[in-house]
């Protein structure tokens, strides 16, 4: 069987307005408090998060596209390099 290959950004992907509400109300937390305990829990949440919906978005995409005979870039799919400068 083949695969077309296509990029990532043909599929529709766009946060919902659930989304973007939650995510408007954390970004206003972030900016409000002074804590730097608050902000490790809001950063320790939002890795929590992104990992989940890292695997839940792989998973998904992974069987669409097999149902569909297409293929997307891996590296499209991998989590990005993060430099930290101490």
């Amino acid at each position: 069987m083949e695969y077309k290959l296509i990029p990532l950004s043909k599929l529709e992907l766009d946060p919902g307005l659930d989304d973007l509400f939650w995510k408007e109300r954390i970004q206003r937390a972030i900016n409000e408090t002074t804590s730097v305990d608050t902000l490790k829990q809001y950063s320790t949440l939002l890795l929590g998060l992104c990992t989940q919906r890292q695997g839940v978005i792989k998973g998904l995409a992974k069987e669409l596209l097999t149902i569909k005979n297409l293929k997307i870039n891996d590296s499209e799919l991998a989590n990005p390099e993060i430099n930290l400068e101490h």
